[in-house]
């Protein structure tokens, strides 16, 4: 007669608990093998100032220097917060004395900037639809039948009363 302990199962609540054992030891191994997060660093910051923003004084200073057009159209270009020459701006700069020169160089700048601008979003908009309509050329065409139209089927088979039976049945 084989042994009693031979046969016997394994207490259930006995299995959980190995199950449970062996799980978290499972999680622990795989949290210790992952690779450690990368350091992130910090961009180091710009150590020139930046330059400041083109006001109207700046504008009256320059122009009463003597400055070119040019040169005012310069500065405004290497300020980066495009002043924004409205009627009332520009009447008030020339009324403190700004020559009509230096403020059509300042709206013909601004314009140019504006379109180069609207360029610049035309040409990735137009990149972005290319690629769209590229990708979309490059899918497979397939047209899949439409299930509400009729389509020509074969059927067959034995029929009880008349034997062997078959053709062509049009329908859905």
């Amino acid at each position: 007669m084989a042994s009693t302990n031979a046969c016997r199962r394994a207490d259930p609540r006995r299995s959980g608990g190995r199950l449970l054992a062996a799980a978290s030891l499972a999680v622990l191994l795989a949290a210790c093998a992952a690779p450690p997060s990368p350091r992130i660093d910090r961009l180091p910051v710009a150590g020139a100032p930046a330059a400041a923003s083109l006001s109207a004084d700046e504008i009256v200073r320059l122009a009463a220097a003597g400055a070119a057009p040019e040169a005012v159209v310069g500065r405004w270009r290497e300020d980066g917060a495009r002043l924004r020459p409205t009627a009332a701006l520009l009447l008030d700069l020339h009324a403190r004395g700004v020559p009509l020169p230096v403020l059509e160089a300042l709206v013909d700048a601004r314009e140019a900037a504006l379109r180069t601008d609207a360029d610049g979003r035309l040409a990735a908009l137009q990149a972005r639809l290319d690629a769209e309509l590229a990708a979309e050329r490059a899918r497979p065409r397939v047209c899949p039948s439409y299930p509400l139209h009729p389509y020509p089927y074969p059927y067959g088979g034995w029929h009880a009363p008349g034997g062997w039976r078959g053709g062509l049945y049009w329908g859905w």
